[in-house]
């Protein structure tokens, strides 16, 4: 293998190695406001659900 054909794959590698870790971090990213916004729909039901279903909650509005 040339020698300027070895700087050339390790260029490659660095690059591809570069792209591979701006496409994690933004998938990261994109996973965690995924999921805070998910989990925050889910505990306003099921807060929703306790507070409709809760027998002492529905005791301490009526008295």
């Amino acid at each position: 293998m040339a020698k300027w054909r070895k700087g050339q794959t390790v260029v490659e590698y660095i690059l591809i190695t570069l792209a591979m870790v701006i496409i994690f971090v933004f998938m990261h990213r994109y996973a965690q406001i995924w999921l805070t916004t998910y989990f925050k729909a889910g505990g306003k039901f099921v807060i929703r659900m306790y507070t409709r279903n809760c027998g002492f909650c529905s005791r301490a509005k009526a008295g």
